[in-house]
């Protein structure tokens, strides 16, 4: 009983410690980045900001659309933090592709609120359904 006492205390631990970052608030500056600024730099061939770095990268197809997740994560010597989640969003439609880019920021109501409006527009009503089902999705099963 002992060692399986042992074994699942240094299972929890590998688990809880591997891979893990520190959850951050994400910044106006960071959520104007992963929301805007992001695409203009992968769109010009440009690098990432300097003193951030790209994480887990997931990719889920609901239907018509293709979601691409990415972590944004701020690097500070050794301290390495999620700052939020730039989402790419591939749709076909009838008419033609289209592609939207999103931000999710971490621990900053104001900008998350910024970030439902901007999902919540008019134009977007189709794919705000998709959008949370792959985003649960991957947070429960832990992707995110």
């Amino acid at each position: 009983m002992k060692q399986f006492a042992v074994f699942f205390s240094f299972f929890c631990f590998i688990n809880l410690s591997y891979g893990k970052y520190n959850k951050g608030m994400t910044t106006e500056e960071e959520y104007l980045y992963m929301s805007k600024g992001y695409k203009v730099a992968v769109e010009s061939g440009l690098d990432l900001k300097t003193g951030y770095a790209i994480g887990k990268t997931y990719s889920q197809i609901v239907g018509i659309y293709s979601f691409e997740y990415k972590t944004l994560l701020k690097v500070s010597g050794q301290d390495t933090t999620e700052v939020g989640y730039i989402v790419k969003i591939f749709a076909k439609f009838l008419f033609g592709p289209a592609t939207y880019w999103y931000g999710v920021p971490m621990g900053n109501q104001t900008l998350m609120d910024q970030f439902f409006t901007s999902l919540y527009a008019p134009a977007n009503e189709g794919l705000v359904k998709p959008f949370f089902k792959t985003y649960a999705a991957m947070k429960e099963i832990g992707k995110l």
